[in-house]
């Protein structure tokens, strides 16, 4: 075999393994996967609900342990409220890891960790749900996970309001502002394919219609 040969076949041996997925070793979030349950249903609504006790109603999930903990990204650690709530596959390679996480003043905000076993970690997330009120100001995001033709996508509505008696007494009304997203799963990270208000309140009206109603 002629030198030239025997490098370009090593290089490729090589360029190969680096490519190889942790997936057939042990993972280090092996037991924590375990406190996932698996989303079977092709659409599941993703909120962040308090009833009046303060407790959690929605996606209560299990508690995290210590050593659970150091598996989460840098950047959300600093408060222990984490809770395994869903996992499903994303693809071959990423696992998205539905987890109720820290908020300002409670783990109210429902994030999406995904996890990548080439790297076995976490490397991207992207917040679903989340309430939040606050001296007449109050904003509530809701999202569904819809699985269509083997692929996932996010569509997330986001509601803001505020009360204008805070500034004026006399003024009883209400201003609210509406915005739509969906999600693309399959890149690096989470990336936003559309805001296009009028489109997505159209294609996704029927959700969106349960859902005022339910809130009314």
């Amino acid at each position: 075999m002629k030198p030239i040969y025997v490098f370009a076949f090593t290089a490729c041996l090589f360029a190969c393994k680096e490519k190889t997925p942790v997936q057939n070793k042990t993972s280090k979030y092996k037991t924590l996967f375990t406190k996932y349950k698996d989303i079977k249903a092709d659409t599941l609504k993703i909120y962040s609900l308090f009833n009046e006790q303060g407790q959690n109603v929605g996606f209560k999930g299990k508690l995290f342990t210590k050593k659970e903990l150091s598996l989460i990204p840098y950047d959300l650690q600093g408060d222990t409220s984490f809770y395994a709530c869903y996992k499903f596959k994303i693809d071959s390679f990423r696992t998205g890891l539905i987890t109720r996480t820290p908020s300002t003043y409670d783990a109210s905000s429902i994030k999406l960790l995904v996890h990548d076993n080439r790297v076995d970690s976490i490397t991207s997330y992207l917040e679903l749900a989340e309430t939040f009120g606050d001296a007449g100001d109050f904003a509530d995001k809701t999202s569904w996970l819809i699985k269509s033709k083997g692929k996932f996508q996010v569509f997330t509505w986001y509601f803001e309001g505020t009360y204008n008696d805070i500034e004026n007494d006399n003024d009883t009304t209400l201003k609210t502002w509406n915005t739509y997203y969906t999600f693309n799963l399959y890149s690096d990270k989470p990336d936003t394919l559309s805001k296009n208000e009028k489109e997505l309140s159209a294609k996704y009206s029927k959700l969106l219609e349960k859902e005022k109603a339910w809130k009314e």
